[in-house]
């Protein structure tokens, strides 16, 4: 509805006068893909953050504050480090429901741009009937996201004790 020919993007636009009365296709590419996803997606990162900062205890900002902290270093030294479990398990989460997601390349453009990994899956089993090459295709996908999860929990130098908190 959004990204549509005739759509509140295109409408917005030509009444700014930015585009002309030949609107562009915005659907039917990755960039559509990823920021439809992106705006769908997003309340599944910030509920663990802002479940992590709900436990965050004010009298340390206060203190940091005290001691002379500018709002940089505050966030810098004293939101972030306490934050960190609440950003891995977000991204964790938006990552795992991003590579199995079938419906919105379908939705945003089928046929239109290249396939996502997940339709390959849905259609190895589906429509094509080969199991085995469907199986593959799904452990290669698991071994990545295992991957994936075990990369930011390194990154982010969070254990699993601290996400299951």
């Amino acid at each position: 509805m959004i990204l549509a020919r005739e759509g509140v993007l295109n409408s917005g636009l030509q009444a700014l006068g930015v585009i002309g009365s030949d609107p562009p296709q915005w659907v039917a590419s990755n960039n559509s893909v990823f920021l439809v996803m992106a705006y769908a997606y997003i309340l599944f990162m910030m509920f663990p953050l802002m479940n992590t900062l709900g436990t965050l205890d004010r009298s340390q900002v206060e203190a940091a504050r005290d001691l002379g902290a500018s709002v940089w270093r505050v966030h810098y030294r004293v939101v972030l480090p306490h934050a960190k479990p609440g950003i891995a398990m977000g991204a964790i989460v938006v990552f795992m429901l991003s590579a199995g997601v079938i419906t919105v390349p379908e939705l945003v453009g089928r046929g239109l741009h290249p396939d996502w990994f997940s339709q390959v899956i849905y259609r190895r089993f589906f429509d094509t009937g080969d199991w085995n090459q469907g199986s593959a295709y799904s452990l290669m996908l698991l071994a990545s996201c295992i991957v994936f999860i075990l990369m930011v929990l390194s990154a982010f130098r969070v254990s699993i004790r601290e996400i299951a908190k």
